[in-house]
């Protein structure tokens, strides 16, 4: 369901810009989280780590956009707080 509300929304985050296998992107997203969790270790706030790999993936040329808010129809009733994605990439 919430595949399908990001699909109809899909122009409000643009189109995909990478030039790269989506393998390679998938390695490159997995090699910053890991990078992160090696650097910072565990403990910290999700936030504090949603904000920095948000900041390490920007570095690596990715789009990011954090926090969005995909609606989500139920029953035929939109609810616009339906879903929060943490990073859209």
């Amino acid at each position: 369901m919430c595949l399908r509300a990001f699909m109809r929304n899909k122009k409000r985050f643009g189109a995909c810009r990478s030039t790269q296998s989506p393998q390679k992107d998938t390695k490159g997203i997995v090699d910053a989280a890991v990078q992160l969790q090696i650097a910072q270790g565990p403990g910290l706030l999700e936030s504090v780590y949603t904000v920095v790999l948000q900041k390490n993936l920007q570095e690596r040329t990715y789009s990011v956009e954090r926090e969005i808010r995909i609606p989500v129809e139920y029953e035929g009733v939109r609810l616009e707080m339906g879903f929060r994605a943490d990073l859209i990439i």
